[in-house]
């Protein structure tokens, strides 16, 4: 569909796992994009200076947003990177001169140079020590440190009026900086099924007082539980 300047909008229908190099590239006119989570690849220049292009909804799927995949979508004010992506390639979004915000995912763990070059008006928003705060902090564009989801799977716990939260069975992981600086967090109780507490999930919870982790828990990540300084019961099977 590559310079079909009269194109306004496209949806992707469900069984397509693959858009191709240059697919949809110098659709002038194309506003919109659907993109169904099936996809599990998106060429190089796929919607290359789509310049009318406001907002895209990236498929789960994917891995990578591949070379040039936005190069000048100059209308693009917004995006959200999905869960999953490791790679952001090389000038993924150069040149989108409207983007404001681009949320990127703990699981990237690379950007590449230009990615977000010429986005003046950018903040990139991210946990924190991740590849989006780096590639921020690099290139001098200002960064935005967000939590990442509780979970990765099933409903997410709430505090109670007592001050205590207790995390579900169906979650599989808590994630970076779920809970973080929660001063409202007295307790904690994990139901078994969660497998991994993320890098710093509950570090700066001041009035956590306990926690009970589960069996079949099998990786605490780094500072999880650091400067909760009245922490003083953690119950280990």
């Amino acid at each position: 569909f590559e310079w079909c300047k009269k194109l306004a909008s496209v949806t992707i229908p469900d069984g397509i796992i693959e858009i191709g190099d240059s697919a949809f590239a110098d659709c002038i006119c194309l506003t919109s994009v659907a993109i169904p989570d099936g996809v599990e690849k998106i060429g190089s220049w796929a919607f290359k200076r789509c310049s009318s292009l406001a907002s895209v909804q990236l498929p789960k799927g994917v891995t990578t947003i591949g070379f040039m995949m936005f190069y000048g979508c100059s209308s693009l004010t917004s995006v959200h990177i999905p869960k999953g992506v490791i790679i952001i390639d090389q000038k993924a979004f150069r040149g989108c001169g409207s983007l404001t915000s681009a949320t990127v995912p703990a699981s990237v763990a690379l950007i590449l140079p230009d990615a977000f070059a010429q986005c003046g008006l950018l903040t990139i928003k991210g946990v924190k020590a991740s590849a989006a705060e780096k590639y921020a902090i690099d290139n001098r564009i200002p960064f935005k440190a967000t939590k990442e989801d509780v979970t990765l799977s099933g409903e997410a716990g709430a505090v109670g009026s007592d001050g205590t939260l207790v995390i579900p069975s169906k979650p599989t992981e808590i994630g970076m900086y779920a809970y973080a600086d929660e001063t409202d967090i007295k307790s904690v109780v994990i139901r078994p099924g969660v497998k991994r507490i993320g890098i710093s999930a509950f570090s700066g919870c001041n009035n956590l007082t306990s926690i009970t982790i589960p069996d079949g828990l099998i990786e605490i990540g780094d500072s999880a539980f650091a400067d909760c300084i009245r922490l003083t019961s953690v119950t280990i099977p």
